[in-house]
């Protein structure tokens, strides 16, 4: 997942197997997160940059609203959905886009050695 040259269909291969690892509950010994959240969190951020690669005229990037307090994450989470929606409103609305990058908090945000 961190080769940046990694295609749409390594990609796919990669989600079919942790899917399959998990489904046989050997995903943690063959290496992977305990969740499937997160692995498919990291799948979102790498399709995002293999989208900008493949589309240069297009700004693809992902990124991370926070905890937000919504029916999945519950009353207890810090943000509203306004300040959830703080960072991907700045995303497509700043004059210097940036392609394939992953921010939080409004900043670019190296998640597991993605960094570009």
């Amino acid at each position: 997942l961190v080769d940046p040259l990694l295609s749409m269909d390594r990609l796919s291969a990669l989600m079919r197997e942790f899917v399959e690892a998990a489904e046989a509950g050997q995903h943690k010994e063959k290496g992977w997160l305990s969740t499937a959240y997160g692995v498919s969190k990291i799948g979102e951020v790498v399709l995002s940059r293999i989208l900008a690669r493949e589309n240069p005229k297009l700004f693809v990037s992902s990124c991370c609203p926070g905890w937000v307090r919504t029916d999945m994450a519950g009353p207890s989470a810090p943000k509203s959905v306004d300040e959830g929606a703080d960072t991907p409103v700045w995303l497509v609305t700043r004059p210097d886009p940036d392609s394939g990058g992953f921010y939080a908090e409004r900043a670019p945000y190296d998640i597991m050695g993605l960094a570009k």
